[in-house]
């Protein structure tokens, strides 16, 4: 029985650990989560294998469609203590993965996504990059790239303004070009913003609901073990607070200032 296909499509600390597990929990869903990144373990043990697959989008394909794959990520899981039992492969509606529009373009897949309409995109973006910086700043810092990590070290970082504001630059640009690909994919898609999908525990169901009924699934509540790593007060976080501040009033950065950042 041919499947429904979906895929998250993100960029780097925007939440989208939080909803691959939140879609791989619901009982008529597998999302695979990341395949095309070098470190993942499908991509070192099949990806990267020319003799298997010629080019990214056959790997793609093969992801998409493998029952093998299906049934041995479910044992693993099983066996690890992340999942309770193995899912049916009939139960299941729709099976996707999550991905950053960089793994595209390294991979040279970017046509996988171009004149299609069969994915259920779900573009998940996080609009304020001062967030997203700090998001990816902590995960350096105390090497804790999984909101499920336990870890009590406060760590108070020193920014260096002048590398900060290059880098938000940066994220701005590999955002807009992620933006162009949603507004050009011809298929059925939705868009969630971060700070919309993650202010509280009822916003975070109300979401759910509507992705689930997106993906054509039943509408069930899932809870997810992931949690925000940052507090939602980044002074508390950024060690030279008003040399930050002062830098961003005036640059085309301010607007990621707000009440519930500083």
């Amino acid at each position: 029985m041919q499947k429904d296909k979906h895929l998250i499509l993100t960029s780097g600390r925007s939440g989208s650990n939080f909803l691959t597990e939140t879609l791989d929990l619901h009982p008529e869903i597998v999302n695979y989560g990341e395949v095309l990144g070098a470190w993942t373990i499908l991509y070192k043990l099949f990806g990267g294998r020319k003799t298997l697959f010629p080019s990214a989008a056959d790997y793609l394909r093969w992801v998409y469609s493998s029952r093998t794959l299906f049934y041995s990520r479910q044992i693993y899981y099983v066996l690890r203590g992340k999942l309770k039992k193995v899912k049916s492969y009939k139960k299941i509606k729709t099976i996707g993965i999550k991905e950053f529009m960089l793994n595209f373009q390294r991979r040279e897949c970017c046509n996988f996504l171009e004149n299609r309409k069969d994915l259920f995109m779900i573009y998940l973006v996080r609009m304020n990059k001062l967030q997203t910086y700090m998001s990816l700043l902590y995960a350096k810092e105390s090497n804790i790239w999984d909101s499920r990590e336990k870890n009590n070290k406060i760590i108070k970082s020193k920014i260096n303004v002048e590398k900060m504001i290059e880098k938000i630059k940066s994220m701005e640009n590999d955002e807009e070009v992620l933006n162009n690909y949603y507004k050009k994919y011809k298929g059925p898609k939705m868009k969630i913003e971060y700070s919309n999908y993650f202010k509280n525990e009822k916003s975070i169901q109300y979401f759910n609901r509507k992705i689930f009924k997106f993906l054509q699934v039943k509408n069930i509540i899932i809870r997810c073990r992931h949690k925000k790593i940052l507090p939602i007060k980044l002074k508390d976080k950024i060690g030279n607070y008003e040399e930050v501040k002062q830098a961003l009033i005036g640059s085309n950065a301010e607007k990621y200032l707000g009440e519930n950042l500083f």
